[in-house]
């Protein structure tokens, strides 16, 4: 049966879009035909990724999310739930899809969500958008507790994590960061994202703190916030030599870089349940987190402040074997797999109750 992913592809990578990546190939090892319509900004040009298609305008998007629903195909979007354009585009998929296909998926990613969604006006949109959805997917309790505010039937919602097993696939390590590994008694890493909610001014602070008290630490930063920005930032504070900023690389890149580091440390002040975090987990790191948001078992979850974060990065434990937190995989298949064998007249009929 074919599928279209609606939702951001990597490159660049993040959150969503490493998301949807691992969710194609997951479904494809299934059986299912899935082609991604992608809606990431700046567009690449047409044809660079097998199956993955840009959507070049929303004429374009409402165009390619007809088709594939009019040949029966199942529509999944993805969105982050924190803004109201992402509210408009899980709406447009929803409303374009054809009565007589299966209901679409919509999967709400952001721990930003539920904040937006304390808005009257923002809770209607969003009811709005999920009303044609078969199932509604969440990254965590709290959104789907804020869509039940909005009208959202409890029977449509699910709370999974946004983690796939399947994903975690390493590269080659970047070519600098073995001689930066040399120099590291002990060696940290963080994802970090663009904006004030992902804690880099935080993260300097502690690990400067940190550093003192401990001065074979390095840390190793990747991600669009990691980059150029942040060795500034290190550099100005008298870090050059302790940080290795390596800003955006390949998800299997950033995996490997992950796999080599000691400890994983996400300094964010809002969150979600971070794909990031249940990656350190699964290679086994000791996760240091600040406690702003819902962490899975196994991470150390320590107060927003420098003081807090510091302390945690020079006493966490060793390394342990692999461990196995909870993922997605099963049960999207098992989803999947059920709006595949539903008769046409059934799926209509459901999205009609």
């Amino acid at each position: 049966m074919k599928v279209l992913i609606v939702g951001d592809h990597p490159p660049p990578a993040g959150g969503i879009s490493v998301h949807v990546e691992a969710l194609g190939a997951l479904l494809r090892s299934d059986g299912f035909r899935v082609e991604t319509l992608d809606v990431t900004r700046p567009k690449r040009s047409p044809g660079a990724i097998p199956d993955v298609v840009a959507a070049r305008n929303a004429a374009h998007l409402a165009a390619v999310v007809l088709d594939a629903s009019a040949r029966g195909a199942i529509v999944h979007v993805h969105v982050c739930g924190h803004h109201r354009k992402s509210w408009f585009l899980a709406g447009a998929v929803t409303a374009l899809s054809a009565p007589w296909a299966p209901p679409p998926l919509v999967t709400v990613h952001s721990g930003l969500a539920p904040a937006y969604l304390a808005r009257p006006a923002a809770r209607w949109l969003a009811g709005l958008a999920c009303r044609p959805a078969g199932r509604v997917i969440c990254a965590n309790a709290e959104i789907a507790a804020s869509l039940r505010l909005a009208g959202v039937r409890p029977g449509r919602l699910e709370v999974l994590p946004a983690f796939l097993s399947s994903s975690l696939r390493t590269g080659r390590l970047p070519s600098e960061f073995r001689a930066f590994q040399e120099t590291a008694e002990r060696l940290v890493i963080a994802c970090l994202g663009i904006g004030p909610e992902y804690g880099a001014p935080l993260l300097i602070d502690a690990f400067e703190a940190a550093l003192r008290a401990r001065p074979g630490l390095r840390l190793v930063t990747v991600g669009p916030g990691g980059g150029e920005a942040f060795r500034r930032a290190a550099g100005r504070r008298g870090l050059a030599e302790s940080v290795l900023a390596l800003g955006e690389l390949p998800h299997p890149a950033t995996l490997a870089v992950m796999d080599a580091a000691d400890l994983f440390v996400r300094p964010t002040l809002a969150d979600g349940d971070a794909n990031s975090v249940r990656e350190a987990l699964a290679f086994g790191l000791p996760v240091v987190a600040t406690s702003v948001a819902p962490r899975p078992d196994g991470v150390r979850a320590v107060e927003p402040t420098a003081a807090a974060l510091a302390t945690a990065l020079t006493e966490a434990p060793p390394r342990t074997a692999r461990r196995a937190p909870r993922a997605a995989d099963a049960r999207l298949l098992e989803i999947y797999r059920a709006l595949a064998s539903q008769p046409v007249r059934l799926a209509a009929t459901q999205r009609a109750s």
